[in-house]
């Protein structure tokens, strides 16, 4: 069964965030916004959302970037004049595969995530396929092969290149589960699908 009254959904993309209510008594749009992250927020100084770095195959950008979008997005709702207390629950999708990395206080150990579209990784591909006997090997132990996008390969490539802050990470966490952290007041949980996409294996 459903509830009546208003649901919220947030979408975090690549290059913006976009919020949209829905009445399920009427089951229509209640209201809707965008924030675009160049135009929007240009004290990151993004390009399509990714911070230029002048490095090929480097995509990054500020988990910090998506915290204020939201709370641009809910500043606006609140200058008008939004009836808060009636939304009963809230989703959040947001782009898969980014890396945040928080310490136990839940402050960011990098200042910056690596992105689904960054390629920077594919070695560490081969040597997380490799080290576990060959492509069939990994499809048997996740059930996929290792690629770039993924997140298991950027937490090893920070393990290999950064192991100061991976020796500071106490989470590792996708972008909307990030998002979902900060939303809880720091509830760290990820589902299983979740991990599955992240190229993990898991009991």
């Amino acid at each position: 069964m459903i509830m009546n009254g208003l649901f919220l959904g947030i979408d975090s993309s690549t290059q913006g965030c976009k919020i949209v209510i829905i009445n399920t008594t009427t089951w229509k749009i209640d209201y809707s916004d965008s924030v675009t992250y160049d135009t929007d927020l240009p004290q990151y100084h993004t390009v399509d959302g990714v911070i230029p770095s002048g490095k090929s195959g480097v995509s990054e950008a500020s988990p910090l970037m998506w915290i204020d979008a939201l709370h641009l997005l809910f500043d606006r709702m609140k200058r008008q004049k939004y009836p808060f207390a009636d939304i009963r629950a809230i989703s959040v999708s947001g782009q898969q595969h980014g890396l945040v990395c928080l310490d136990k206080t839940g402050r960011l150990t990098r200042n910056s995530s690596k992105l689904w579209n960054d390629p920077s990784t594919t070695e560490e591909c081969q040597l997380l396929t490799e080290g576990l006997g060959g492509r069939q090997a990994m499809i048997e132990e996740i059930g996929n092969t290792q690629r770039p996008g993924y997140t298991a390969s950027k937490i090893y490539h920070l393990y290999r290149h950064e192991p100061e802050i991976a020796q500071k990470t106490d989470t590792f966490f996708l972008v909307h589960n990030y998002l979902n952290w900060f939303l809880t007041g720091g509830i760290r949980v990820m589902e299983p699908g979740d991990v599955s996409g992240m190229a993990l294996s898991f009991p």
